[in-house]
């Protein structure tokens, strides 16, 4: 059983998000993106990407997957979450079936 860590789910999805909320352009390049979003998979995986772009790790080696295990272990969900409640964003359900907005499942069909 995992411990939350500053009321996140994890030390790693506490930091992160404590670096995407302090550094100002970051974080309205973050909300700005998410205002042209409807689904919250988009959320996920544009908060995804910016993390996988801001490695400065170029070569494979242990470093490497260090950081991408750190980074495996950050729940982009709960970040999408501080986001959508900071800010009133219109989301759509992504999908008929399913009906619910926060559906992991759907997102591939999307």
């Amino acid at each position: 059983m995992s411990e939350k860590f500053h009321g996140w789910k994890n030390r790693e999805t506490w930091l992160v998000n404590l670096w995407l909320t302090n550094d100002e352009n970051i974080y309205n390049l973050i909300n700005d993106t998410f205002k042209h979003l409807k689904y919250t998979y988009q959320m996920r995986d544009f908060i995804d990407d910016l993390l996988f772009g801001m490695n400065p790790i170029a070569e494979n080696g242990l470093m490497l997957d260090l950081l991408n295990s750190a980074i495996a272990n950050v729940n982009i969900f709960e970040i999408v979450e501080f986001f959508r409640d900071s800010d009133s964003y219109e989301l759509e359900n992504c999908s008929d079936t399913c009906g619910n907005a926060y559906c992991n499942d759907c997102a591939d069909a999307e």
